[in-house]
């Protein structure tokens, strides 16, 4: 899954143009009123104009820069440079925003002193005659100003760190939840797999214990009693035929197993993509033709939606899109696509085998494999009429071809 505190390229791109304008009007700005006034003034741009380009990579440092171009202009009222002080806006929103909670209260911190300051500092160092309503007066205005430059900087920082952690947080649940799915799915699949086993054995080893018997009686009493070796052969074609009938009812049961999990509308297929948009997945879905009414394909269509959605949050590159194509035609044919992340996939591969199986069970195939830079999952599943079909002409077909051999 593309950690979500990391920016993509392409807003890294914009938002560097965006500040390399802003540092250009405001470096400028700043020294132009620095040159009006003693170095200090001076200095002080400039330290904080270093400040404000390191604060993305060392924000810490940064803080410490504009820490040291704060205490410049406390030396006299005319090294005071309000427009090189508004770039403790940007060091604060970056020290906000960081995961790390010293770098946050750091950002406080640095906040609060340059507020302190400016507000009971600079009003002791202005010129003239003051009285005390003088100093409270200045002082609670630059005290304002400095106030809604850093503390409103760092504000607008910890709400977008509160805003990401919310997400990072309901992604979590959604990952947890989906895994708890799956791990109930996986049990539900191996009682389903334990209990035909033991439906098979029992078909199987009876069947076939009961042919073996009634094929070396029949071999011994051939010649010495025909009538006999006839009644076993007879006894042998019946319990074919019924072994043949118990693994039809075994597999009906198993289909119907399926079946009755429940029939998928178009609603919850919705609160499944809902979901993946509120997660932060560029999703773009398509379908086209008309939804079928067998459960069976509409079910098995949202399970391998679902599961490759799911995959695609955890493994793919959210900072692209997710095309999926839902194609309802005679069956339905799915077409899921995402960017593969930088990092590998810790995965099992215990979901790409319960697509395979539902797949199977409805009679399709499902294929899941890299093409270029993308994961690719296509899947096909007739209607069941034509598979049952298909399958009828197969095991009509089989004959005549060992009989020709």
């Amino acid at each position: 899954m593309t950690d979500i505190w990391v920016e993509s390229s392409r807003s890294r791109r914009v938002r560097l143009w965006a500040e390399s304008i802003l540092l250009v009007l405001l470096g400028f700005t700043s020294l132009v009123v620095g040159l009006t006034n003693p170095w200090p003034a001076v200095a002080a741009a400039v330290v904080m104009f270093a400040a404000v380009l390191l604060r993305h990579w060392r924000p810490k440092l940064a803080a410490g820069l504009a820490l040291v171009a704060g205490l410049m202009q406390l030396t006299q009222w005319t090294a005071f440079n309000p427009v090189a002080d508004l770039g403790f806006a940007p060091i604060c929103y970056q020290l906000a925003v960081q995961r790390d909670s010293s770098a946050r209260r750091l950002g406080l911190l640095l906040a609060g002193l340059a507020t302190a300051c400016v507000a009971i500092v600079m009003p002791l160092r202005a010129p003239g005659p003051r009285t005390a309503a003088d100093l409270v007066a200045t002082g609670a205005a630059l005290g304002a100003m400095g106030a809604v430059v850093a503390f409103g900087g760092w504000a607008g920082g910890f709400m977008r760190f509160q805003s990401r952690r919310a997400v990072e947080e309901q992604v979590a649940g959604q990952l947890a939840e989906a895994d708890r799915r799956r791990l109930m799915d996986a049990y539900e699949q191996a009682q389903t797999r334990n209990r035909i086993a033991a439906d098979m054995h029992d078909v199987v080893a009876h069947s076939w214990a009961v042919v073996a018997a009634q094929a070396d009686g029949a071999r011994y009493s051939l010649r010495t009693s025909p009538d006999r070796a006839e009644q076993a052969l007879e006894v042998i074609g019946e319990t074919a035929r019924g072994a043949i009938t118990d693994l039809r009812r075994i597999l009906t049961q198993l289909r119907h197993a399926e079946s009755d999990e429940g029939t998928i509308g178009p609603e919850q297929q919705q609160v499944v993509l809902d979901r993946m948009s509120a997660s932060g997945m560029d999703l773009r879905f398509t379908e086209t033709g008309e939804r079928p009414t067998s459960s069976l394909l509409t079910l098995t269509a949202h399970r391998l939606l679902a599961e490759s959605l799911t995959n695609a949050l955890k493994h793919g590159d959210l900072s692209r899109p997710v095309t999926a194509i839902l194609l309802w035609d005679k069956g339905f044919t799915l077409d899921i696509r995402n960017a593969i992340g930088a990092t590998p996939g810790s995965g099992t591969g215990h979901g790409i085998l319960g697509m395979t199986e539902r797949a199977d069970l409805a009679g399709g195939q499902v294929t899941s494999r890299r093409e270029g830079d993308q994961w690719v999952v296509r899947a096909t599943v007739p209607q069941p009429g034509q598979q049952a079909g298909q399958q009828t002409g197969q095991q009509t077909q089989r004959p005549q071809q060992q009989e020709q051999a």
